[in-house]
């Protein structure tokens, strides 16, 4: 997918625009990633989630510089029973624990 994706047999691309209930994604909502033990993930290598301006494709910009969140990034933070929530919101979460999972996403208005 796009000018430096892989192969099919060295990666896998997803995507999505919409939420859980069909609306579309935007940075006035708050999102949360959530993963059960056994339903992370199957990679052998890596796995990652970017976040991306539509319909431009630019990495968001954000005051943490973090454009992307994944199994390799540092300090991320699995629940006790392995599972792992990912936070998608423009502002940071309250708890400091929360902010290791966070994937910031564009404030509203400053992009689309």
């Amino acid at each position: 997918m796009g000018i430096y994706g892989q192969v099919a047999q060295e990666a896998v691309y997803g995507g999505s625009r919409l939420d859980a209930d069909g609306q579309p994604l935007t940075g006035d909502r708050q999102y949360v990633l959530r993963f059960g033990k056994s339903e992370l993930p199957p990679a052998k290598f890596f796995w990652s989630i970017t976040m991306y301006n539509l319909p431009d494709r630019h990495l968001v910009s954000n005051p943490i510089d973090r454009y992307s969140i994944g199994g390799r990034t540092p300090g991320i933070e699995y629940g006790p029973d392995g599972s792992l929530e990912i936070r998608l919101q423009a502002d940071p979460p309250g708890a400091e624990a929360g902010r290791a999972s966070w994937l910031p996403a564009p404030q509203q208005g400053r992009s689309r």
